[in-house]
């Protein structure tokens, strides 16, 4: 039994509002994703000041890539599941 199985159980309506917030979600941590990737590229790299900050931020791209994995697996199930 996957983890997902309750969204078969779901009335659609559920299905589609559930998704449409994962969908909202995505769309937010490529936001944020973006804005990291351009405060790295102006961020001293060997400065001692704004080691922690980078370091932060690098922590912060791997949460969005596998909180972005994971969204886009669970809208992929739930289209799959709208669609049947």
């Amino acid at each position: 039994m996957t983890p997902y199985t309750l969204f078969s159980l779901l009335p659609r309506f559920l299905v589609v509002w559930y998704a449409d917030k994962a969908r909202t979600r995505l769309v937010f941590i490529e936001e944020q994703t973006l804005w990291a990737n351009r405060l790295l590229e102006d961020v001293e790299p060997n400065d001692e000041y704004t080691a922690g900050f980078r370091a932060h931020l690098k922590r912060k791209l791997v949460e969005w890539s596998q909180e972005r994995s994971d969204l886009v697996s669970k809208i992929s199930i739930m289209e799959n599941l709208l669609e049947s």
